[in-house]
């Protein structure tokens, strides 16, 4: 008797430490409430960091790069205004090129070019893709479109505060250490909901938002000058020629 009474004891508690562990991992996947990913504000500014995996842990006596890996994109700073944004993109190299967009127009200066290139959905045609054309999402953050409430895995704490942690297909996620070692994985700020962190593909982007909020945004004087050129030239085809009498 006394054996079946330990018995039982035994399957209650192993019963009730079962459940704990799935109410608490439940718990730890349980949807937090409002979006689980903020559009960028429209007066914001950020950088992205990004490295990549040969450079990490790098020492000095290592081999050379292979040539053509400093031309990666090191540093991107995005300036957005409402409708207007700038898009500054930095190499290993430390060469710039900028992008700004207007609406769905966008604007490119490649680096150590003189004039502005302009590029938009239709600028190749209805059947062949501009490949320059490169719009924000409506997010403002490229490559994040798989957030969803199905990839999210949990809150961690990490950097100064804490992050909802987002994992293609879910799981659960309970430590930092753990998380940062995830081929594919998103970290938004729980408070802000504005990206903190992204692996994806052995490339780490680190984001970090100005405190304060831009100004709005003029278009630079040489850009300014050739769209009302540009303009002005389709206004004069647009007009009808006159009649022969």
């Amino acid at each position: 008797m006394k054996t079946i009474d330990n018995f039982q004891r035994l399957f209650f508690f192993s019963v009730a430490a079962v459940l704990t562990f799935t109410s608490t991992a439940h718990a730890q996947n349980e949807i937090p409430d409002g979006p689980l990913l903020r559009p960028a504000p429209e007066f914001s500014q950020w950088t992205i960091t990004l490295s990549y995996p040969d450079e990490r842990g790098k020492k000095a006596d290592d081999k050379p790069p292979i040539p053509g890996l400093e031309n990666r994109v090191h540093q991107i700073v995005t300036t957005k205004t409402k409708n207007i944004v700038h898009e500054e993109t930095i190499d290993g190299k430390g060469v710039k090129s900028e992008k700004w967009y207007v609406g769905s127009t966008q604007y490119r200066k490649d680096p150590g070019a003189t004039v502005w290139y302009e590029n938009s959905a239709g600028t190749m045609g209805k059947t062949q893709q501009d490949f320059h054309y490169t719009p924000l999402p409506p997010s403002g953050f490229r490559d994040l479109d798989w957030i969803n409430a199905d990839a999210y895995a949990g809150t961690i704490a990490y950097g100064k505060g804490k992050c909802l942690v987002f994992i293609p297909g879910g799981g659960s996620a309970t430590n930092a250490a753990v998380v940062t070692t995830l081929p594919t994985v998103a970290l938004i700020d729980s408070e802000t909901r504005l990206p903190v962190e992204v692996h994806n593909g052995g490339i780490i982007r680190v984001f970090q938002f100005a405190d304060q909020a831009p100004a709005m945004q003029t278009l630079p004087p040489d850009l300014a000058e050739e769209i009302k050129k540009g303009d002005e030239g389709r206004a004069r085809l647009d007009q009808r020629p006159p009649r022969p009498y």
